[in-house]
């Protein structure tokens, strides 16, 4: 439970001091992080684990979503610039 707490706590703080600046970083910051989340786990930050992030296929998973996103495109067009990943 510790580590589950630890990992959606440190997030929520992340995403606070974003919010510091302007509402709408956070709200952009939550929503890829969520996004994030919910694709390479299939699951909500909140139910992520230190051991999930600590699993030896993480680092792989990160750089596959990465490519992914890099490789998106909508009517021909990538949906990403290379600052925005």
């Amino acid at each position: 439970m510790f580590e589950k707490m630890a990992l959606f706590e440190s997030i929520e703080l992340f995403l606070k001091e974003k919010g510091k600046k302007s509402d709408r970083t956070e709200l952009n910051y939550r929503i890829d992080i969520d996004h994030y989340f919910k694709t390479v786990y299939g699951k909500d930050y909140e139910h992520v684990t230190i051991k999930e992030l600590n699993d030896e296929t993480h680092l792989y998973n990160l750089m596959k979503y990465f490519n992914e996103l890099y490789d998106a495109e909508k009517d021909g067009v990538r949906c990403y610039a290379n600052a925005t990943i």
